[in-house]
């Protein structure tokens, strides 16, 4: 599994826990113990991960945010 992602969140944890552990010798950005993780992000959704600053940000595609501002505009 994780030689096909490019980062990784999980909800509980800390800085030894497997999957820590496995992303730091893979070198994926990981946070960890993100309590609301599998409440705000979705299955399939894009997401940045920072590991340095330990934060994650939930991207909106900008073909779709186009879409949306064209609809409202007709």
């Amino acid at each position: 599994m994780f030689v096909s992602i490019k980062g990784l969140v999980t909800k509980v944890g800390g800085l030894m826990t497997h999957g820590a552990v496995i992303a730091g010798e893979y070198g994926l950005p990981a946070v960890i113990g993100v309590e609301s993780a599998t409440k705000l992000i979705n299955d399939g959704q894009r997401i940045r991960v920072n590991g340095t600053e330990g934060y994650v940000e939930i991207l909106i595609l900008k073909r779709k945010l186009q879409n949306c501002i064209l609809n409202i505009e007709d």
